[in-house]
């Protein structure tokens, strides 16, 4: 169990950034919403820096977050915009933020330009209030595409 996490993490921190998905715990109907996740590890800690998704929050929300590993072998980033705990092996980061902006008529805007009706984008508007109301949510991401990718 031990080499197979060296392993990914080996193959984690050789990516400068991958697709990943978001998804807000609840939200049955809308399907992840995608993004790029960056992590990477300078002298001993681990780093991230990505944005939400536009079509969550509307508006720009960069979360950059530091840490390492803790004594469960969970890494656990932490900055200023709240917290994240990465489970490798199951290639999922669990976030918890502080100071997340929603605007939900420019996610509004969004999906209108993509030609959705009123009654289509009504589940969108509903996450993303809920979003901004308890901001949570799962980053999940695969090795293998990443690796393809570059």
């Amino acid at each position: 169990m031990i080499k197979v996490l060296i392993v990914w993490v080996a193959i984690l921190f050789s990516l400068s950034g991958f697709s990943a998905t978001y998804e807000v715990p609840g939200s049955q109907g809308v399907p992840p919403y995608q993004m790029k996740f960056k992590l990477k590890k300078k002298n001993g800690l681990y780093f991230t820096d990505y944005k939400l998704p536009l079509d969550l929050t509307g508006v720009e929300n960069r979360i950059k977050a530091n840490g390492s590993f803790d004594q469960n072998g969970d890494l656990v980033l932490i900055g200023k915009n709240g917290k994240l705990t990465c489970h490798l092996i199951a290639r999922q980061c669990e976030a918890v933020y502080d100071y997340i902006v929603v605007d939900e008529e420019q996610v509004r805007l969004r999906f209108q330009a993509r030609g959705l009706s009123e009654e289509e984008i009504k589940p969108f508007l509903a996450v993303s209030r809920k979003f901004g109301g308890d901001p949570i949510g799962v980053i999940h991401f695969n090795f293998e595409q990443a690796r393809q990718a570059q």
